[in-house]
């Protein structure tokens, strides 16, 4: 459900990077051309198939996207939650989850919606844009599960190191490594658009 935490959490992570974003602009880009190209290529039954088949794989993603926040949650310790909080990645993490779950929401209900009505061409090619930006969005919380997989690797790594027998110096390295991986962590996940996902935003 989107609450006023929810957009708080969007415009932290950044409504410019989500517009301007490849995963966006693509699929645009994507839909116009085939609109404007191969339009006539779609015949009725063929879009009505589409929507149907479309409808049901954005729905199945709904829950797969939960599972994985639920899993990926589940398997973070509090310290680590509490160093991803220190820069605000874990809250553009689930911004990311978010904004996939409720897309994935939004083509489900509007490929209901065109399931029981006629709709002309250009009415379905919003659902196909809608569809292929879940898809590729989808791509990008990919990545972005990957990258926060290697940032838990990095994190669990420095745990081991026994801090009372080390030098100052390579207490100053180590610091100098936590220091690296938030700042990757951050940067990383201001780049949805850039090549993100977070902890690089891929994601929208």
């Amino acid at each position: 459900m989107v609450t006023s935490r929810s957009w708080k959490r969007l415009k932290k992570y950044g409504i410019k990077e989500i517009l301007l974003s490849k995963y966006l602009i693509l699929p645009l880009v994507i839909t116009i051309g085939s609109y404007f190209l191969i339009s006539d290529l779609f015949s009725n039954p063929g879009m009505r198939n589409f929507v149907s088949s479309a409808t049901g794989v954005s729905q199945s993603l709904i829950a797969v996207t939960l599972t994985g926040l639920a899993i990926l949650v589940s398997f973070s310790d509090k310290k680590f939650l509490s160093f991803l909080r220190k820069n605000d990645t874990f809250e553009k993490l689930l911004a990311i989850f978010e904004y996939t779950v409720t897309l994935a929401i939004i083509t489900s209900f509007y490929g209901v919606f065109l399931q029981s009505v006629s709709f002309e061409k250009w009415v379905f090619f919003i659902f196909f844009f809608l569809f292929i930006h879940l898809l590729a969005s989808i791509s990008a919380l990919v990545s972005t599960i990957l990258r926060f997989s290697e940032t838990k690797a990095k994190y669990e790594g420095l745990k081991d190191f026994d801090e009372g027998n080390m030098s100052e110096e390579m207490k100053e390295d180590l610091d100098h490594i936590r220091d690296q991986i938030s700042t990757e962590n951050s940067s990383s996940s201001e780049s949805v658009s850039d090549d993100e996902p977070e902890l690089e935003k891929e994601s929208l």
